[in-house]
């Protein structure tokens, strides 16, 4: 039928643009994506993908989306991210309702305090489960928020490990997604990316 037409469009595109050593994690990656999409849904869909530097998951889990309206890239986390913590700050996290949310890094968070970390942590479990609550300091007044938003974030294999060891929760949320590759395959996308310097524009469009 037509959906089958267009996802063998889409994959059509990808191979002339991309070298592609895990069509598996692609289709995920693409769900995600299309799952941000629809108006009613269950749950949030979180994914990490997982594997070594020089794989190519950040072209694939994010290059390709930023010409999409309903995408918000996170480029670094704290545990100030989401909400400022002040009564009259501009918090982020009600703007991320029903958009894509990308994360380039989230292995970031394996490089902070362990009592930051884990307060990070828990803002995560309770963004996927569907409330957060904001308060300033010691007052009454609080805020709230019921959001939902999907996520495609990337991690090399240690770095997960040492996040989710700290909280293992978490892996029920976010769930790893390892990407197959061999050393010719690595080659590969290295070649691949170095032809595309300066084409972002155009494999965007």
């Amino acid at each position: 039928g037509r959906a089958f037409l267009l996802y063998n469009d889409l994959m059509r595109v990808f191979h002339q643009h991309f070298a592609i050593p895990d069509e598996e994690m692609l289709d995920i990656i693409l769900s995600v994506a299309l799952h941000s999409t629809l108006q009613k849904k269950d749950s949030p869909l979180w994914i990490v993908l997982k594997s070594p530097s020089g794989s190519g998951k950040t072209l694939l889990g994010w290059m390709p989306f930023q010409t999409l309206e309903s995408v918000r890239n996170i480029d670094s986390i704290t545990t100030k991210t989401f909400i400022t913590g002040h009564k009259n700050g501009q918090d982020l996290l009600p703007k991320l309702n029903n958009t894509l949310v990308l994360m380039k890094d989230i292995s970031l968070i394996s490089s902070m305090q362990r009592n930051q970390m884990l307060e990070l942590l828990s803002q995560l479990r309770h963004i996927h489960d569907g409330t957060l609550q904001s308060r300033w300091g010691s007052e009454k007044v609080s805020a709230n928020y019921s959001v939902m938003f999907d996520l495609i974030a990337c991690t090399t294999p240690n770095l997960w490990e040492s996040i989710h060891v700290v909280d293992a929760n978490l892996g029920e949320r976010m769930i790893p997604i390892s990407q197959r590759i061999s050393p010719a395959a690595r080659d590969e996308i290295g070649d691949r990316a170095g032809a595309n310097n300066g084409r972002r524009a155009e494999i965007q469009n």
